[in-house]
């Protein structure tokens, strides 16, 4: 997906951090832990550190900052989850999320 380009994500058609894709702020940041947190707010992050975050807290947070609706599914096992980021990947879950 070329909205997600490496180029795309730096400033494409001069736009603000702010003003680009929702997911971009993110992208920048897959290298630091901490700028990705930070995405979080401050609220989110104490609620974390003290077990007070639920899976709703975490499901609008995520809202907020992706800009689509997700959802959080528990499962006993790590491979039910996928890593989405790099392109391929995306459309991927895309295709088989419908």
């Amino acid at each position: 997906m070329a909205s997600l380009r490496r180029r795309s994500v730096h400033g494409a058609l001069g736009r603000s951090p702010s003003q680009r894709e929702p997911g971009a702020r993110a992208l920048d940041r897959r290298k630091s832990a901490w700028r990705q947190a930070l995405l979080m707010g401050v609220g989110t992050l104490l609620k974390l550190a003290v077990g007070r975050l639920s899976l709703p807290d975490a499901e609008r947070v995520a809202t907020r900052i992706f800009q689509v609706r997700g959802r959080a599914v528990v499962a006993p096992y790590a491979a039910i989850g996928m890593d989405v980021d790099k392109p391929f990947q995306y459309d991927i879950v895309r295709q088989r999320m419908g």
